[in-house]
């Protein structure tokens, strides 16, 4: 018996280390990670009452704060992230550059409505914080420490091997710096 709980610690063991020390997904999430990160400081070098979009896709490629701030008179931040990412660690990572007076407008889709509790858990963003964002993970519920830890199965190994095998050969990323200020 002890033999076999060595076994199946030493497996946990190396299943966390592969998946929350070494391998990555550089090109799917890491875009994800990157532009959330510009929004965030976007919204933070703001003094004063903004106006911040949350949202999945639909906030990214439907909301234009750039049309928006004009017409509302303050700054507005587009905080689209892509859809799947859990409402919990939106606010999570929000809520350092969130100040009372600020407006937060949410045109959730309808998939943040129909997709279970247990698939939220699993989404990019359980991947993100196993292995670049554990500050914001421990600022969440057990739950969601356990969900990330076991977001990862073998299609997402070949993935990681994969996107971090074109990463390390790739220069650049066309998609790097698309933002506007606006985080549009």
């Amino acid at each position: 018996m002890r033999r076999l709980s060595f076994i199946c610690g030493l497996s946990i063991t190396l299943y966390a280390a592969l998946f929350c020390l070494l391998l990555d997904r550089p090109l799917s999430l890491g875009q994800v990670r990157t532009e959330m990160d510009a929004k965030l400081g976007a919204a933070a070098a703001i003094d004063g009452p903004k106006l911040v979009v949350l949202a999945g896709s639909n906030g990214t490629f439907s909301h234009r704060c750039e049309t928006i701030a004009p017409i509302v008179g303050r700054p507005c931040v587009n905080g689209g992230a892509a859809v799947g990412i859990g409402v919990d660690y939106l606010f999570a990572r929000w809520k350092a550059v969130l100040r009372p007076d600020d407006i937060v407008y949410l045109p959730l889709e309808e998939a943040h409505f129909r997709t279970s509790a247990q698939a939220a858990r699993l989404g990019p963003d359980a991947a993100i914080m196993a292995r670049h964002d554990w500050t914001t993970l421990a600022a969440l519920m057990p739950d969601r420490w356990i969900a990330a830890l076991f977001a990862f199965d073998l299609r997402a190994a070949a993935m990681s091997a994969f996107e971090m095998a074109i990463h390390a050969r790739s220069t650049h990323d066309p998609r790097a710096n698309t933002l506007n200020a606006w985080g549009d």
